[in-house]
């Protein structure tokens, strides 16, 4: 009977790992269920896995939106239509009628003829509108007065009557009188159509050392 208990206790001893404690250092408790390399805790830690199409798909997505946005700041800089532009301007007003054409009348004198046609009878408003430079001064002229941009504006100049002139090619008078001086270089006059086009041209004495243009609108019924 003495050796019953040392045969016990040596049966317990040899079983070594027969009682574990359960804190969080053991291998297979619930504390390594936790942190430990089977347990739950190291699924949960894993990340998630890369979608490689998904990622690719985007950058396409992006790439196409960056090829939109230039082909939107290519539309935006394109250059504007001066005649266009001049035409929109003059639209402004509409008691003037409805806008028909606008010629660029250049201050060197050569002619300029309108492509719209005039019906006959049919009354139209002719509008002048800007300044050029006559002479070596330099002086400023508009369709009907210059020297402005120094002193008194004057109508004319011995023997010719500087402006601009509608169906009248021949320097010394002026057809149409556009009226009293505009300080803002517009004019406007009635003019009744004779079915044609209408010729355009700007008078003055000495016309090779003028510059710029004026701008002469039509407008009708």
């Amino acid at each position: 009977m003495r050796w019953l208990p040392v045969i016990v206790a040596a049966a317990w001893l040899g079983a070594g790992c027969g009682f574990r404690p359960t804190g969080a250092g053991g291998e297979d408790g619930g504390g390594e269920a936790g942190g430990g390399e089977d347990g739950g805790g190291e699924d949960a830690a894993d990340p998630m896995p890369i979608d490689a199409a998904a990622i690719d798909a985007a950058a396409i997505d992006a790439a196409a939106i960056d090829a939109a946005a230039i082909d939107a700041a290519a539309i935006d800089a394109r250059p504007i239509d001066a005649a266009v532009a001049i035409d929109a301007a003059v639209a402004i007003d509409a008691s003037l009628g409805i806008p028909l054409e606008t010629l660029l009348v250049p201050a060197i004198g050569t002619p300029v003829t309108s492509s719209t046609i005039l019906a006959a009878g049919t009354m139209y408003q002719l509008r002048a509108t800007g300044v050029v430079v006559i002479g070596s001064g330099p002086n400023h002229a508009d369709a009907e007065y210059w020297n402005f941009n120094l002193a008194t504006p004057v109508d004319g100049t011995t023997g010719v009557d500087i402006g601009l002139a509608v169906d009248d090619l021949t320097i010394g008078t002026k057809t149409p009188n556009w009226g009293p001086y505009q300080s803002s270089h517009v004019y406007t006059v009635m003019f009744l159509g004779q079915g044609a086009t209408i010729t355009a041209s700007f008078h003055d004495g000495n016309l090779p050392n003028n510059s710029g243009s004026l701008q002469l609108a039509i407008f009708g019924p």
